[in-house]
């Protein structure tokens, strides 16, 4: 991606050859240089830390979202770690009506993780965010290529080899 000079009024822009642009194309264009860049993960079983479960509202309704960091080592990628995220639609549009399929992977998620069925709301989730728990993540491509399948096949100690190296790398490399 070329960088390009942002125009402002007090610049002498008459020997500069490089174009201008506003800042508003520039954000345009660096976030459409972003999203064609995204990247899905290959399919396959990874061992991975839950980062953080948070709430979304997107158009199509309220989200619950976990977030991901993978142990990538062995993709043909060459950075070692993936985020990752998948999305649970608790809600329609309406953000009242239940949506027929996301509240029970939710909570088929929660349990994977160990939580209770009484205790699977944002105290859940703070633990989660300060435990990091390991986890085997077993990854398919959807029907829609574009989109992937993401489950939890089963928690992961700080012994397993993947879970120790996420957390080793982090330490000394910000991500």
């Amino acid at each position: 991606m070329a960088i390009h000079k942002v125009h402002t009024e007090s610049e002498d822009d008459d020997n500069d050859p490089q174009p201008t642009l506003r800042p508003q194309d520039l954000i345009k264009k660096i976030a459409a240089e972003a999203k064609s860049a995204f990247k899905q993960p290959d399919p396959g079983i990874y061992s991975a830390i839950v980062t953080k479960v948070e709430m979304v509202q997107y158009e199509k309704g309220l989200f619950i979202r976990p977030s991901y960091i993978l142990d990538y080592r062995n993709s043909d990628d060459t950075k070692p770690l993936f985020r990752h995220s998948q999305l649970f639609q608790m809600t329609e549009k309406d953000c009242r009506t239940p949506n027929e399929w996301g509240p029970d992977f939710y909570n088929r998620f929660m349990a994977k993780l160990g939580f209770a069925q009484d205790n699977r709301g944002e105290e859940a989730w703070d633990e989660i965010a300060d435990t990091q728990p390991g986890v085997a993540l077993k990854i398919t491509i959807a029907r829609d290529p574009e989109y992937r399948n993401t489950a939890i096949t089963g928690p992961l100690d700080d012994d397993d080899e993947g879970i120790s190296f996420i957390r080793e790398f982090l330490e000394t490399h910000p991500f």
